[in-house]
């Protein structure tokens, strides 16, 4: 997708005096009063200049921590920045200096804050703009900031090509009044026409399954409008489908995608290994009692794995023990075919024993 962006923003007058003052310090340097050290240059003169007029200029003034007179302190010029930034006026805040008079003026440069009046979404939108308003950051009634204002751009960009709209242009155009103070952030959008899934195809150890069982459990189907969102939980959906079937080892990848040059349309290959069928078999025990109480291993959707089978088993002793087998012997095994694998459990619940006394040993101090 390609993005484009247009900011309209003038500062006439105070950006030439601004670039003329940078070029005066760079050139002269810091010129040292008689008797100051190298470090400490006198303050001569210190000076506010502003786009905008002041409500207060006396006030403003006394946010900056230099005076005439005083040593130059780099400290000082970095708390008067933060005492204007958060005084709340200004948008942009610099200083700079100059040689003056045997010592340096200190000059700070004040930009007033730019609010946004409106924000708008043109053109061929594709999506719907209520969709596509919640991705931006920057909002009416709000100081214009660059980095919101950008981040709503590649957030359309990024959700357009989420959707499937490959070809589609988004621009980001910003006209500013700066007499008024007031900009207008407009996105302008070409959205294009979608791309469709051409194809579905695997890629891998299918087992027994053919490719046309596994494409009804998609819903990213061939002739469908591409979503990422869509084909992303088709992942999940066709992991969930081969563990039902009990194929526990099932492991299914995200596709890789094969856009067509024109971006209308998107072949997808699903790298996916099936394995082999696991069955569990129990002997010794009623089988339907434990699969009533949920005791049974590898029932639903849960995937083989070492950790969680031996999770299992150890449900299985607790719960013969509550029962009173408190010496139950749980015997496991496995036999494996060639695309199946049994896994065999023994279980001997054993004898009941029962709780007949309990006694105390030992230094007592208190009865039994």
């Amino acid at each position: 997708m390609r993005a484009g962006r247009r900011v309209s923003s003038r500062r006439p007058g105070l950006a030439r005096w601004l670039g003329a003052l940078a070029v005066a310090a760079a050139c002269g340097g810091l010129v040292r009063a008689e008797g100051a050290s190298p470090e400490e240059p006198i303050v001569r003169r210190v000076e506010i200049r502003s786009d905008v007029e002041l409500e207060d200029p006396q006030q403003t003034l006394e946010l900056i921590a230099l005076r005439p007179g005083e040593p130059f302190r780099r400290e000082a010029v970095r708390e008067s920045l933060r005492n204007l930034q958060a005084a709340g006026e200004t948008g942009e805040t610099e200083a700079y200096t100059a040689p003056f008079e045997g010592g340096v003026q200190v000059s700070f440069a004040l930009w007033a804050r730019v609010w946004v009046e409106d924000v708008r979404i043109e053109g061929n939108l594709g999506l719907k703009l209520s969709e596509l308003r919640r991705m931006l950051s920057q909002q009416p009634q709000q100081p214009l900031i660059e980095s919101r204002i950008l981040r709503g751009l590649y957030r359309l960009d990024d959700l357009y090509r989420e959707e499937g709209y490959f070809n589609a242009l988004v621009r980001l155009e910003v006209d500013v009044d700066e007499r008024r103070k007031r900009a207008t952030v407009i996105y302008h959008i070409d959205s294009q026409e979608p791309a469709t899934v051409a194809s579905v195809g695997f890629d891998g150890d299918l087992g027994p399954f053919d490719a046309e069982r596994l494409r009804e459990q998609l819903h990213a189907a061939p002739g469908r409008r591409f979503r990422e969102e869509r084909v992303s939980a088709d992942v999940e959906r066709l992991e969930w489908f081969l563990l039902e079937q009990g194929y526990r080892l099932a492991v299914v990848k995200p596709p890789q995608r094969e856009l067509d040059p024109d971006g209308t349309a998107v072949k997808l290959f699903y790298p996916i290994s099936v394995g082999p069928r696991i069955e569990v078999e129990v002997l010794g025990v009623d089988r339907q009692v434990l699969a009533k109480r949920k005791l049974l291993p590898l029932q639903g959707r849960e995937r083989f794995d070492e950790a969680a089978l031996l999770q299992s088993l150890e449900k299985l002793r607790t719960y013969y023990q509550e029962q009173g087998h408190y010496r139950v012997q749980i015997d496991r095994r496995e036999e494996r075919g060639e695309d199946l694998l049994r896994l065999i459990l023994a279980i001997d619940p054993g004898a009941v024993y029962r709780l007949e006394s309990i006694d105390f040993a030992g230094n007592e101090e208190i009865a039994d």
